[in-house]
């Protein structure tokens, strides 16, 4: 999807247009509206670059702006991920990994890219600031017209951001959800364990199937898919 390894069978249509069979000059258009987010933070970064150097690099690759719109545009993405603008000059072995990440997300999201896909992105974050980053992503999504693919163990996190939910079992398609209701119905065993495996975050209630706490209107979302 990223057009990074060609694939073995199909194909991958950006807007109509073939990642894999278009002239340069239009792979990369596309590769300015698809970024990604990998689990990965540390490995995603070239340690030697400033914050504001990572975050900034798509811009140096696809638009052409001054120094000042740049550093404007590096501060708004610093401050949508909730870092502070003091975090520009840091270099990555002086931040945590969950804010490591948040400058990778920053970094996906400063180009304004229609398309993102979000590898495990929140899994190396705290529950705080998992529910900051998704509230973030989801308002992004609405306010800018972008779509993800969400790939994540965590399927509180997808239910309160995505709004169709696909299940792969030993690289198999297992199930395409886009309510609670249907997932609790599948017949699928890699549906149900995922569903039995999840804690309640409300105990009392019994077992998680029977809360909806953390359900956040899902299936309400569009544009993202876990």
């Amino acid at each position: 999807m990223l057009g990074l390894q060609r694939p073995q069978r199909g194909s991958v249509l950006i807007d109509g247009k073939d990642m894999y069979a278009c002239d340069n000059r239009t792979k990369k258009q596309l590769r300015k509206h698809v970024q990604a987010v990998f689990q990965d933070c540390y490995s995603s970064v070239n340690p030697k670059m400033t914050a504001a150097q990572i975050i900034g690099e798509p811009l140096d690759n696809f638009e052409r702006l001054t120094n000042g719109e740049k550093d404007y545009r590096i501060g708004e993405a610093l401050d949508i991920v909730g870092l502070p603008v003091s975090a520009m000059n840091k270099l990555p072995r002086q931040f945590s990994g969950g804010q490591l990440q948040r400058i990778n997300i920053a970094r996906a999201m400063i180009s304004r890219p229609s398309f993102i896909v979000l590898d495990e992105a929140v899994s190396s974050l705290d529950i705080a600031n998992q529910v900051h980053i998704i509230d973030v992503l989801r308002d992004l999504k609405e306010q800018r017209d972008m779509s993800y693919v969400f790939i994540t163990h965590n399927l509180k996190a997808a239910f309160a951001l995505c709004d169709r939910w696909t299940v792969l079992d030993q690289g198999s398609l297992c199930g395409s959800f886009s309510t609670i209701a249907e997932m609790k119905v599948s017949r699928e065993p890699a549906v149900k364990q995922l569903l039995d495996a999840l804690l309640s975050g409300r105990p009392e209630l019994g077992t998680i199937r029977e809360d909806r706490s953390f359900y956040v209107d899902a299936g309400q979302r569009k544009g993202a898919w876990a």
